[in-house]
């Protein structure tokens, strides 16, 4: 073949196989857009959520995972299948009913509810797309909850990605991690990682429950009660992604 021919080849089937990052939006949905909440009172219900545009092969999954986290976080229920709504929508008057017959049963003595969710994307590259998800909520007692959680996608087929998932060497990414949050806690190697009152299980540094990404970082965010107390609140920590290069599944652009 041509060399010039096979140049142009390969330069097409590189420029078919870049994938440019995804184009989102952010929708919003309250009280006020419930039906039963025209004409009796609504507790307040304020749910900022992403969505992925785009006709690309997992754009559609991308989408129903963070609706489903957006559901779930505004579940009140035990049940162990989770939420039966089918919608943000049904998820937000679900919330609202729990409210109602709290109120009927306990007239004059329950709390009012709020529930705030809000997603953003935080990086969104040809490789991954990460969205940080906040929640703050009340629903009686002592304090309300909030709590962050990461939801990393691969941009290119949709698969949400468990922590681990992220590393090339998980082994070799963990001992960086960790000397980057024993440097930011003040923790010497040869200490114990609870030394300062931290819960680690077994005395042993571990990934919180989810990971965030930007463009320059990679976010510990350790909710409340996962590794201390809840008087000391969550504990973030941030590390270079140029500190993990190579040790990252993507690229660091």
């Amino acid at each position: 073949m041509n060399k010039h021919l096979l140049l142009f080849v390969c330069g097409m089937i590189l420029i078919g196989c870049t994938s440019e990052p995804l184009k989102t939006t952010q929708l919003f949905l309250s009280e006020a857009d419930i039906s039963s909440c025209q004409e009796v009172a609504c507790p307040e219900v304020s749910v900022q959520y992403v969505h992925v545009e785009g006709d690309d092969e997992g754009v559609d999954l991308i989408n129903t995972q963070l609706k489903i986290s957006v559901i779930d976080a505004l579940y009140l229920g035990d049940s162990a299948e989770g939420s039966p709504a089918d919608s943000i929508e049904e998820a937000v008057s679900d919330f609202i009913k729990e409210y109602r017959m709290e109120n009927a049963e306990f007239p004059g003595m329950a709390a009012e509810y709020f529930a705030e969710v809000d997603q953003e994307v935080s990086l969104s590259s040809s490789e991954i797309i990460s969205v940080e998800e906040r929640l703050s909520m009340y629903t009686g007692g002592a304090h309300g909850y909030t709590a962050a959680t990461y939801l990393n996608f691969d941009r290119n087929t949709g698969a949400q990605l468990i922590s681990l998932e992220l590393f090339e060497n998980p082994s070799a990414a963990m001992q960086i991690i960790e000397g980057h949050f024993r440097s930011e806690q003040n923790i010497a190697k040869n200490e114990s990682i609870n030394s300062t009152g931290f819960w680690f299980e077994n005395d042993t540094f571990a990934l919180p429950e989810s990971i965030g990404l930007t463009k320059k970082d990679l976010i510990l965010h350790y909710n409340a009660y996962e590794i201390a107390s809840y008087a000391e609140g969550p504990i973030t920590v941030k590390i270079p992604l140029l500190a993990l290069d190579g040790q990252l599944f993507f690229s660091v652009e």
